[in-house]
């Protein structure tokens, strides 16, 4: 079974959140932690209960260092840093344990350092109650897949927009994002999506888990 969801880069209030479960399609929304390359606002604990009080799942996005940094900031000693500032912040706002999505964009392929860095990130989640998954391209999938060889691979977020599925929310699956690893398609940026009179700008996603972050409270 296949479950949509939606993502925002800034939160869309308890009030808006409400109409928008209201229209009956959709299971999880995306929730950011602060983190070095986000700069949208209102995801704070209040707003993770009130997701939580609809009975809606969540993916938990970090956005991490990019290939846009310097060196000094592409290490695994540094996401293993970036690990534990993702612990602290997930838990400051209510969460317990869960999958946190480090956000990689653009297309790291040639890029040793953030390697090292998402290889980092996801070690500095051992041991506690959160693990890694990872949010990235379609163009850059593959080649992070393959990084975990050997290791227990994490659950992939993959955006590739397909102007073919436009506004749809059945009949689709992660496997739409042209890998089969994938556990979640971002399948089209910036939807149209009406509620209750108005229309709200989200990024539209299909999953195989109602809830992407597999969160408890």
């Amino acid at each position: 079974m296949a479950y949509y969801g939606f993502d925002k880069r800034d939160y869309v209030g308890a009030t808006n959140m409400q109409k928008i479960y209201a229209l009956g399609k959709f299971s999880y929304s995306g929730f950011y932690l602060t983190s070095p390359h986000y700069g949208g606002t209102g995801y704070t604990s209040a707003a993770r209960q009130t997701i939580a009080n609809l009975g809606m799942g969540f993916m938990i996005y970090y956005v991490g260092r990019q290939t846009t940094d310097s060196a000094t900031l592409k290490t695994s000693a540094q996401g293993a840093k970036d690990a534990t500032d993702a612990i602290a912040k997930a838990k400051a706002v209510g969460f317990r344990g869960g999958i946190i999505y480090l956000d990689v964009e653009g297309d790291v392929k040639a890029d040793r350092g953030m390697d090292n860095y998402i290889l980092g990130f996801y070690g500095g989640l051992e041991d506690s109650a959160f693990t890694a998954g990872i949010y990235c391209s379609s163009t850059s999938a593959s080649h992070i897949y393959n990084l975990f060889n050997g290791r227990t691979r994490p659950r992939f977020i993959i955006a590739r927009y397909d102007p073919a599925v436009a506004n749809k929310y059945s009949g689709l699956t992660p496997t739409g994002s042209g890998h089969s690893f994938a556990t979640t398609w971002q399948y089209q940026e910036n939807a149209v999506v009406a509620v209750q009179g108005y229309n709200l700008l989200l990024d539209l996603n299909v999953s195989d888990y109602k809830d992407p972050s597999a969160v408890g409270f």
